[in-house]
């Protein structure tokens, strides 16, 4: 399931990425003068229509002296306050992190350079999703870019949450400003405790949409507790448990059941009280979780689905971003063994009343290519089995508009 999550929760992301000339592994070693050395370049992107984004290019010749493939490996280190004094950069895009910790990581393998090869001209590497990161601290931020090149047959980069790459056979740092707008992570430790209890009571109150809160919803709540008592250790630089945070988020937890008991978790209240001290992050991991608790049931009907859009709409989440994440979850839904009304299916497909014919159609067709393609990428039998529901259902829905 994890690679499935990998997978799709960033579909409308690779987008941004695919029209990277580096990913196109293209390098040339002619030069009509001086082969220059490697510099990057980092610009803020003029399209917003889908979050803000700083484009990265590259240019110049690497002292290879031997044709290759290289691995490109991206770190961000949040140097504001000297490069000694270096706090890591964190995203809650799992395909943008370290393989074992939420540490941004942008790798692009199989370069191909042949010696002293380069570009003479600046070329597009990737793009940073900026208001996908988590920093240290809010305001007018310097942040480093630091390319680390490993030849191609080493599999594991020795970079831990940014830090360290000295196995890397080349090294190249970018600094670049940016205006970070919502509290960082240092600074949302003050409020941790009732952000984490905001997001307990809107899982709970998820739960207990159906009047019905079971042990499967009971566990995966108690789980993500467990995951979010962890604290980052700066002098470590890992994530250790805190004990004392279980006991305060439990007690939380333990306060919310009775706060449904007595028909007193007001949601509107809850949302206006967790936007005013959550970061993004914050908001997408209290999202996630709210799908967690859906999916737990193998079940989506319309009163759930317009639940989590509402909880999206105030939390100001993307609706590029909810449709990736609920993708995620819709894998995990036996949707075949389950019976559906008409407004179940159209919660489940994504399309509503107010959609032309024309909208749903190319809406569907579009799913249809998207699903039929994650046949090849799901790992196990259920994940392949829901992928081909969805798809049964998209047929379905076109053959009744056509």
């Amino acid at each position: 399931m994890e690679i499935i999550f990998i997978v799709i929760i960033v579909f409308w992301i690779i987008g941004r990425f695919a029209d990277s000339s580096e990913s196109n592994n293209s390098y040339n070693n002619s030069s009509t003068s001086y082969p220059s050395n490697p510099t990057l370049s980092i610009r803020k992107s003029q399209d917003e229509r889908d979050g803000r984004w700083y484009v990265v290019k590259l240019r110049g010749f690497f002292p290879f002296k031997v044709d290759g493939s290289y691995s490109f490996v991206y770190s961000l280190l949040d140097t504001t306050d000297g490069d000694d004094n270096a706090h890591p950069v964190f995203t809650f895009v799992p395909q943008l992190q370290e393989d074992n910790n939420m540490a941004f990581q942008f790798v692009n393998e199989g370069v191909y350079i042949p010696a002293y090869g380069g570009w003479e001209d600046y070329t597009q590497a990737f793009q940073i999703p900026v208001d996908l990161l988590s920093l240290a601290k809010k305001g007018k931020r310097r942040l480093t870019l630091v390319l680390r090149i490993y030849p191609q047959y080493v599999n594991t980069f020795d970079i831990n949450f940014g830090f360290g790459g000295e196995s890397a056979i080349f090294h190249l740092t970018k600094d670049f400003m940016f205006d970070y707008q919502n509290p960082g992570y240092e600074e949302i430790s003050e409020n941790k405790e009732n952000i984490v209890k905001y997001s307990i009571e809107l899982a709970i109150s998820m739960a207990n949409i159906d009047g019905n809160y079971d042990n499967q919803e009971k566990e995966i709540i108690k789980e993500w507790i467990t995951q979010n008592s962890k604290t980052f250790n700066e002098d470590l630089k890992e994530w250790q448990h805190d004990s004392e945070s279980i006991k305060i988020f439990e007690e939380a937890y333990e306060n919310a059941l009775q706060e449904i008991v007595n028909h007193n978790l007001p949601i509107s209240e809850i949302l206006n009280n967790l936007k005013q001290i959550a970061d993004t992050k914050s908001k997408h991991d209290a999202i996630d979780l709210c799908y967690k608790v859906l999916a737990a049931d193998g079940n989506m009907d319309r009163e759930e689905s317009n639940l989590i859009k509402f909880i999206a709409d105030e939390l100001e989440i993307q609706q590029e971003e909810l449709l990736a994440m609920q993708d995620q979850y819709i894998i995990s839904m036996s949707i075949s063994e389950k019976s559906h009304t008409e407004e179940d299916i159209n919660s489940i497909l994504g399309i509503n009343n107010e959609m032309s014919r024309g909208e749903k159609i190319h809406k569907l067709k579009e799913d249809f290519s998207k699903w039929n393609s994650r046949l090849n990428v799901v790992s196990s039998q259920e994940e392949k089995d829901n992928a081909q529901a969805m798809i049964d259902l998209i047929s379905k829905e076109l053959t009744k508009l056509r």
